[in-house]
């Protein structure tokens, strides 16, 4: 997990605090207003060099995932978040991304148990961008990657579910 810092003076756009409904408009709204050449360069330069130094099991996954083979979606592999917390534009790293559900999933290693605090922080600001994270271990990517699959699916079931209940609770989808 890895996060990049650039402070601003902007105001927030206004889609930003919309709901999960806008989340993808805003999501590239602060992508091509608010995040600078500089930030979106470093962001773009580091996703580049964690594809190419991906994990095993990163690499085991995105076999899977790749070409909308598993899920019929498209999925990002090492994919840059950009947010604004405390005045700063800043960005994650997501190990995997899929917009159209909102979904980010990651692959957490050794390194992620003596980085307890972080990683709940960073869930924390990407859930209130509207994303839902859903974390595997190496150990189950590597030895239950049905298993793995599976859940994946199932999340994005719900997510789809979800988003069609809301369309029709706002007049949408009927006659």
């Amino acid at each position: 997990s890895h996060t990049y810092s650039r402070k601003r003076s902007h105001r927030p756009h206004p889609a930003l605090s919309r709901g999960r409904g806008n989340m993808a408009k805003a999501f590239r709204i602060i992508m091509s207003i608010f995040v600078s050449k500089e930030l979106r360069r470093q962001a773009i330069e580091r996703s580049r060099e964690l594809r190419r130094k991906q994990t095993p099991a990163e690499e085991k996954l995105w076999e899977f995932v790749r070409d909308y083979r598993a899920f019929h979606v498209k999925v990002r592999r090492q994919h840059p978040v950009y947010y604004e917390d405390e005045g700063k534009t800043s960005f994650y790293i997501a190990d995997f991304l899929i917009t159209e559900a909102n979904l980010i999933i990651e692959i957490d290693g050794e390194i992620h148990n003596y980085q307890v605090t972080e990683d709940k922080r960073r869930e924390e600001i990407l859930n209130n961008l509207g994303f839902k994270v859903i974390r595997f271990t190496n150990k189950q990517i590597n030895e239950e990657i049905k298993a793995v699959l599976k859940a994946i699916e199932e999340e994005l079931k719900q997510t789809q579910e979800s988003f069609a209940a809301n369309s029709l609770s706002c007049g949408r989808g009927q006659g």
